[in-house]
């Protein structure tokens, strides 16, 4: 069984100076304990009480990660890496990329994914 690590938003909230440089928003690295706390308390606010370390599909922002079998997992790393490469707005996209299977560029990825199985 696989577990996705997450960050406790209130935990990160409470512990900001050691997460200095470690959380990125708008493609900018957070250096100082008041950014990350502004960045925490918007998630918060969001309803959001975990975020994730990495992708994990089917990730809850209240309980995190759902556990997957190790194929699974695999598999959805493989389509990840394509639709990464793929994605015309990777920088620009508000979505959680990684966690749910539900923009274009994810979908197309699993299409050449299957294709290259064969």
């Amino acid at each position: 069984m696989v577990r996705h690590m997450c960050l406790s938003v209130e935990g990160g909230i409470k512990n900001a100076k050691e997460l200095k440089g470690c959380i990125e928003e708008n493609g900018q690295t957070l250096e100082t304990v008041a950014e990350i706390r502004a960045c925490l308390q918007k998630h918060l606010a969001a309803g959001r009480k975990r975020l994730p370390f990495g992708d994990c599909l089917g990730f809850s922002f209240e309980n995190g990660c759902p556990g997957h079998n190790e194929e699974d997992a695999r598999r959805h790393d493989a389509i990840m890496k394509i639709a990464r490469a793929i994605c015309k707005e990777e920088k620009t996209c508000e979505r959680w990329c990684g966690l749910t299977d539900d923009c274009e560029a994810y979908r197309a990825a699993t299409k050449i994914y299957e294709e290259r199985k064969l």
